[in-house]
């Protein structure tokens, strides 16, 4: 008698790319496999990421947090060429919208080495079949309800690391930098795409960017996490001092893209 072996089902595998505009400053890197983070770390040169998707597999869905189109109109980012005072479009479609959806973005550019680099790194991974999704990091951590904001300050990176452990298992990593961190929302929005609970923004013929759709939270958690209290509300500059508390603690971080607004915003 012949036995029919069930098929094995393959994990699926979502690498997140924080990318910096250049080489020598840090790029983070994640990898999630089936929703559980696997891999963190972080990476320099176009090579070592190369080699971060190959980890991954071949079937892996890359996301990456850098514009990897250009503006309609235009042809390069370059100063000096004509396509910029004609039609001298310096923001695509996308980024329009998310200003419109109160989630701040600066136009494609005005963060013109980000904006190259990611545009050639697509360009690799598009040669060798595989279609990377653009995300942004800040936009989904502020369209989950999650903090988004002090990622530059140890305690904020504690309050955004603490908020995403309930959503990404495996997540246990509080040293982790601001890149590493964004890394990992990276692929959580590639997850959230493969289990069909995001949307996009922008136009199909210019660039289209991946954020969450609407009760994505409860999708990944049924029961809200209460990262609220996890960690001491930041003071408002407006509001009146209290006592010193001998159990709060601050630090300094530092990285290539702006607090407010993830990799997309270059300070």
């Amino acid at each position: 008698m012949r036995y029919l072996l069930a098929p094995v089902s393959r994990p699926i595998a979502c690498i997140g790319i924080d990318l910096a505009g250049l080489p020598h400053r840090e790029t983070g890197v994640a990898i999630l496999r089936d929703g559980r983070l696997d891999h963190l770390s972080s990476a320099g040169g176009d090579d070592e990421i190369l080699a971060s998707v190959v980890q991954a597999g071949a079937d892996a869905t890359v996301a990456i947090n850098a514009p990897l189109t250009l503006p309609r109109g235009r042809c390069c980012l370059d100063d000096d060429c004509p396509c910029r005072h004609d039609p001298g479009t310096r923001s695509r479609a996308l980024e329009r919208e998310l200003l419109r959806m109160k989630v701040p973005a600066l136009a494609t550019a005005l963060i013109k080495v980000l904006a190259r680099r990611g545009y050639h790194l697509a360009a690799t991974l598009r040669a060798t079949g595989c279609a990377p999704l653009e995300v942004y990091p800040f936009a989904t951590l502020r369209l989950l309800d999650l903090p988004a904001s002090g990622k530059r300050t140890q305690l904020g990176r504690r309050r955004i690391h603490n908020a995403l452990q309930p959503l990404v298992p495996g997540l246990d990593h509080p040293a982790a930098s601001e890149h590493q961190l964004d890394a990992v929302v990276c692929a959580l929005t590639a997850h959230l795409w493969h289990v069909g609970h995001t949307r996009t923004v922008g136009e199909a013929d210019e660039g289209l960017m991946v954020i969450p759709a609407p009760g994505a939270l409860g999708a990944l958690c049924p029961s809200p996490p209460a990262f609220a209290e996890a960690l001491p509300r930041p003071r408002r500059v407006a509001e009146d001092r209290v006592p010193y508390d001998s159990g709060a603690g601050s630090g300094a971080g530092s990285g290539d893209s702006g607090e407010a607004v993830g990799g997309h915003i270059a300070t």
